[in-house]
């Protein structure tokens, strides 16, 4: 139960679902070996996204200059899952910035991933996955958008009613 809890727990620091302890991922070797074989296209299946792409998404950290010059846009990058789940030769295939590019590398870099099966064996396979830069306006910048409108819209409805009044 305190192994439980302890590995709950680490899960947690590191910002992973708890749900992930229950998966079986293959453990890699201590010196792995050159990637051999890479499944192209294969009926085995897609390796999976531990923690979904909405959590890739939720890791991001935009860079401060593309949130300066309001850059968003998608970063596509293509790379291969190894037998263990880690993501190998990563390639930027659609650029936006250098910064975002660098970006998407890192998060995809930090991924795992439960990996492709062909005949009950974990295989290597290639895959492509988008990464979305998409800037969230914040409280205060939506409260400044809201106050302006509405400063608008009343001084909009004082100069009407002072054209009727001075009728």
């Amino acid at each position: 139960m305190r192994l439980a809890l302890v590995s709950i727990s680490l899960l947690a620091l590191a910002g992973l679902p708890w749900p992930v302890a229950a998966q079986h991922i293959p453990t890699p070797p201590t010196t792995a070996p050159a990637v051999e074989e890479v499944i192209e296209f294969c009926d085995c299946g897609t390796p999976e996204l531990i923690g979904g792409i909405a959590g890739l998404q939720a890791a991001i950290e935009y860079p401060p200059s593309a949130r300066e010059a309001h850059t968003e846009g998608r970063v596509i990058v293509q790379f291969v899952v190894d037998e263990w789940g880690t993501p190998t030769n990563l390639v930027v295939i659609r650029s936006l910035t250098p910064e975002m590019d660098a970006e998407a590398l890192r998060l995809i870099g930090l991924a795992r991933f439960v990996p492709a099966q062909q005949n009950g064996q974990s295989v290597a396979q290639r895959m492509t996955l988008p990464v979305t830069f998409r800037l969230r306006p914040s409280a205060t910048a939506s409260r400044a958008i809201w106050e302006s409108v509405v400063t608008a819209a009343l001084a909009t409805f004082a100069g009407v009613l002072a054209v009727v009044l001075t009728r």
